[in-house]
């Protein structure tokens, strides 16, 4: 069985220094995305922490992705 490699990969993020953040974190061949590429708005984080942000916009721009 052959390992396939990610090519590229989605960030849910208008903050750009985060996202450059993630960037650096990330192997320079890797293609970034983000919703800004996409002029998707982020939704509203009405959780009460940031895991359940996070969560909240996890689910979000998957469905809106696709």
């Amino acid at each position: 069985m052959s390992k396939k490699k990610i090519k590229e990969i989605f960030i849910g993020s208008n903050n750009k220094g985060k996202l450059k953040e993630i960037a650096e974190l990330l192997p320079k061949k890797l293609k970034i995305y983000s919703n800004l590429d996409f002029k998707i708005p982020s939704p509203k984080e009405t959780g009460f922490s940031f895991q359940e942000n996070s969560l909240l916009k996890a689910k979000y721009f998957c469905k809106k992705n696709k």
